[in-house]
């Protein structure tokens, strides 16, 4: 059994006992329209996943006028006029994580700045998850320490070392905390996922090990579990053709769907090993069903003396199997045998 630590975020338990725990991340996908994320909700909301992300954004207070596009967007001459056009009030987030507990399901957000963490910190999140580039915003980070939530720290952008500096400070100061393996290309080709690192994590660390996926690939976060990831983190996309900056690294609902299904098939392989050492009861019948037994390849008289050049073996296992066979060699039959039944004991004269 795995003796590393579980924590709760809202009221599910992070552990082996428990199947992996998915997030759907939305991210930027709604393009600021409360519509497209109310649409986000009610789909994912079917598909199994445990929880939505979001990303809080307020571009005065994380962009500036240099930043340059990651994947460029044509309606938008900077990359701060696009995190303008995504941002919600503090109201409006309010409305979305009501919404996402109206249909039961866990409300996350990553934060970008002191006015996202504050804002979040208000209408309240079941966790803190930590994007990829966030790992070294200390402030913002000295401020999550300080509410005892989890940390979900997506590792894209770190080293093996500053994530085990990390670990050392999440655990001195006694907070709950998962690493996620993540490659931070959009979309990361399958020969660069790197899906060794959460072993590799899992033998080093004393947390619960995840995976953030921008593979966009269904087996990708499905390899993930069967190696052992506790938490897992997908994009959405609502269409195959979606052509949002994330899309090309996102799942569609459907296959969050088969994601979901295959998380729970994997978990209960993975959690009923079974004993070799003796047959279970229902095996013993089908063993019995698929063995032969010894049987004549002729019909047979009655008084018949049996010789080895009559007997054959047919299905199934049920009478006398072939170790029997010298006890049966020599014996007269006490009826006339057919060829097609096997032997049985009433067939024989003692």
């Amino acid at each position: 059994m795995d003796k590393r630590k579980h924590f709760r975020i809202g009221n599910y338990l992070i552990s082996e006992k428990n199947p992996p725990f998915i997030i759907a991340e939305i991210g930027q996908a709604h393009e600021g329209s409360m519509k497209n994320v109310i649409r986000y909700i009610d789909e994912l909301s079917k598909t199994g996943v445990n929880a939505i992300k979001f990303q809080t954004h307020y571009a005065e207070h994380e962009s500036s006028l240099d930043e340059k596009f990651r994947v460029k967007i044509k309606k938008f001459k900077t990359r701060y006029d696009y995190w303008k056009s995504v941002e919600f009030s503090s109201n409006e987030w309010l409305k979305i994580k009501k919404y996402c507990n109206r249909k039961k399901i866990i409300f996350l957000s990553s934060v970008f700045s002191l006015k996202g963490f504050n804002i979040l910190k208000k209408i309240g999140v079941a966790a803190w998850k930590v994007a990829s580039g966030e790992y070294n915003s200390k402030y913002i980070l000295n401020e999550m320490y300080k509410t005892k939530k989890p940390l979900l720290i997506s590792t894209g952008l770190m080293n093996n070392n500053e994530i085990f500096k990390m670990h050392r400070l999440l655990n001195k100061n006694k907070i709950q905390h998962s690493f996620l393996h993540c490659v931070s290309n959009y979309p990361v080709k399958l020969k660069k996922v790197g899906l060794n690192n959460i072993q590799n994590l899992k033998k080093k660390l004393n947390c619960q090990i995840g995976y953030s996926d921008h593979s966009g690939n269904l087996i990708v976060p499905v390899n993930s579990m069967i190696l052992g990831a506790r938490i897992i983190e997908i994009h959405a996309k609502l269409k195959t053709k979606d052509k949002g900056p994330d899309s090309s690294s996102s799942l569609t609902i459907d296959e969050i769907k088969k994601l979901c299904s295959f998380r729970d098939d994997i978990h209960l392989l993975q959690n009923n090993p079974i004993n070799k050492k003796k047959l279970s009861h229902d095996l013993i019948k089908i063993k019995k069903l698929f063995g032969k037994s010894i049987a004549l390849n002729k019909d047979m008289k009655k008084g018949s003396i049996i010789t080895f050049k009559d007997l054959t073996f047919k299905k199934p296992g049920t009478g006398f199997n072939e170790s029997k066979i010298n006890f049966i060699l020599g014996k007269k039959l006490s009826r006339f045998v057919s060829s097609k039944v096997i032997l049985k004991p009433k067939h024989l004269k003692y």
